[in-house]
C-alpha cells in the first residue's frame, strides 16, 4: 500500500517489476488511471504478463455495481435507500480486489488515491507493507493546507 505525493506510482512500479522478475503473482493498481480504469490494472505470474480483458474488467465492474444496487451508469448518484453509492474511484477499487481475489494474486501493489483516511484504498485492513513517498502540498481542501496536516491525515 503506496502513498504520497510524488513518486508512489514509481514506488509501485518498481515493486511489481521485482515481484514479477521473482516470479510472484503479483497484481499492481494505480491511481489515477490514464484513459480507461483498466490502465490502472497489471497482473504477473511467473515472471510473465497476464492479460486482463476489458470484458473481464467490465463483466467484474457490473458485477459489483450490481451488488450494490446500481448501475453503471449512475455508479456516481444515490439511486435510493437500498443502493450503496459508490464514487467512480470508490467502484474502480472495488473491482481491482474482486479481480485480484479471483485471479488469486499473492501480492497486491495497490497506489493510493487521493490519499487520507477516508482514500478507498484503505479497505485493506492488514497491509503486509506500507511505503510513503514524499510528501508534498496536494488535495489541500480534503487533507489539509499544510504538509504536516497531509502527513497526519
Amino acid at each position: 500500500h503506496v502513498a504520497g505525493t510524488n513518486g508512489k506510482g514509481s514506488v509501485c512500479a518498481m515493486a511489481f517489476a521485482a515481484l514479477k522478475q521473482a516470479g510472484v503473482r503479483v497484481g499492481l493498481f494505480n491511481s489515477p488511471h490514464l484513459v480507461e480504469p483498466l490502465d490502472a490494472i497489471r497482473i504477473a505470474e511467473g515472471g510473465q504478463d497476464v492479460l486482463v480483458a476489458a470484458e473481464d474488467w467490465s463483466a467484474l465492474e457490473s458485477e459489483v455495481a450490481t451488488a450494490c444496487g446500481l448501475t453503471r451508469d449512475v455508479a456516481e448518484e444515490i439511486a435510493s435507500q437500498e443502493t450503496i453509492a459508490l464514487t467512480t474511484f470508490e467502484l474502480q477499487v472495488v473491482t481491482m480486489l474482486l479481480l485480484f481475489a479471483r485471479r488469486m494474486v499473492d501480492v497486491a501493489v495497490v497506489e493510493v488515491g487521493l490519499g487520507g483516511r477516508e482514500d478507498a484504498t484503505n479497505v485493506l485492513l492488514e497491509p503486509a507493507v506500507c511505503a510513503i513517498s514524499s510528501i508534498a502540498l496536494d488535495h489541500e481542501n480534503f487533507l489539509g493546507p499544510t504538509e504536516e496536516d497531509i502527513a497526519r491525515h
